[in-house]
């Protein structure tokens, strides 16, 4: 018998956006089956590409990465034998999540708690490892609230043990003002309304970043990758902090993607904007610029910093090692396929449409 994952909606939530906060949540999970199918298919090219895009490494890369580290840091380090390559990962996670979790009404039974509040449930601790905790749900919360309500959203996992009747690996979502900006703007901030404004318009072309910025299906798909479930990071961000949009998906290597939240996330989108279409348009739908296998002087290379120098076996190996980080530094200079040029539409998140695509 399934033991289903489940989450609770606090009532701050609803009418914000859309009358029933669940909608962008069915989204998101709709997204992760999508996406987890057209990863399964050897012949969906296209999305492949998407793939490669943003994970940095085509599909049939068996190199074995470990479990992210903020899911480590929850159930603790395992062993090398759990490791699994890039592809195994992703797809693991996207199939849970789009089958295995289910809405409650009773919110202590629930693994994850979504609120909309501004904070109001969070007090100062005396706590010598928190800030701040959270006395309804009991959980302790690490960092100034107004930097952290500065952002879209934000993750609190470090739950107070041994609390009656309570689910031990609880976390929070708390979504900030700046998560509902696109209400001020005007911009689709659900699947429906995304695919409303596109249908409604003869596009030839549109931007993964632009619409995903603004998007509270994304959004929230990228909170739930940091429940105990999944425990996918946050690579350090910009100089301003910031760890989602496409642009920072851009700038991970592929061992740092491989445990994102943003980067699952925006694959998740990339297969649900794979099925939107213009005004007048039967078929097909956007996808990544099918000339970005042909940029000048691409070729798939590990990225130098997915390579520790403190790892070398021996002393005999160090010349060896060296050179060869070397070798790999000086071609990827070279490589235009993951350089933001004028050409490479695909680093700009730039999606065209193609009248047939391969899924």
């Amino acid at each position: 018998m399934t033991s289903f994952k489940k989450y609770w909606i606090d009532e701050s939530c609803h009418g914000i956006g859309e009358q029933d906060f669940d909608v962008y949540i069915r989204e998101a999970r709709y997204l992760a089956g999508r996406a987890a199918a057209r990863l399964q298919r050897a012949s969906d090219t296209d999305f492949a590409r998407v793939f490669n895009v943003i994970y940095k490494t085509p599909k049939t890369d068996n190199d074995r990465f470990p479990p992210p580290y903020l899911y480590q840091l929850m159930h603790g380090f395992g062993h090398e034998q759990d490791w699994r390559n890039v592809l195994d990962q992703t797809r693991a996670v996207l199939v849970d999540f789009s089958t295995n979790w289910r809405r409650t009404n009773r919110r202590q039974e629930a693994d994850v708690r979504i609120y909309s509040d501004a904070g109001e449930r969070w007090l100062p601790t005396s706590d010598p490892e928190a800030q701040f905790y959270d006395p309804i749900n009991h959980i302790y919360l690490t960092g100034e609230l107004e930097e952290l309500y500065e952002g879209q959203a934000f993750t609190s996992y470090r739950a107070r043990e041994g609390v009656p009747g309570e689910t031990p690996h609880r976390v929070t979502i708390d979504l900030c003002e700046m998560g509902w900006e696109g209400l001020e703007t005007n911009a689709p901030i659900s699947l429906g309304e995304l695919h409303s404004v596109i249908s409604s318009q003869d596009l030839t072309q549109i931007n993964i970043g632009d619409i995903g910025e603004h998007l509270i299906t994304r959004l929230i798909f990228h909170e739930f990758m940091h429940c105990s479930a999944y425990g996918r990071d946050d690579a350090p961000g910009d100089n301003e902090g910031h760890t989602s949009g496409w642009e920072y998906c851009m700038r991970l290597t592929k061992s740092q993607a491989c445990a994102g939240a943003e980067s699952i996330a925006y694959l998740a989108l990339a297969a649900g904007l794979a099925e939107m279409r213009p005004q007048n348009k039967t078929t097909g739908g956007f996808t990544i610029d099918r000339t970005w296998d042909a940029i000048p002087g691409s070729h798939d290379l590990p990225d130098p910093s997915d390579f520790d120098e403190d790892d070398m076996d021996d002393e005999d190996n160090d010349q060896e090692f060296l050179e060869k980080l070397a070798e790999i530094r000086r071609k990827r200079q070279g490589n235009r396929k993951w350089d933001d040029v004028p050409e490479n539409l695909a680093i700009q998140g730039t999606l065209l449409f193609y009248d047939s695509l391969t899924n």
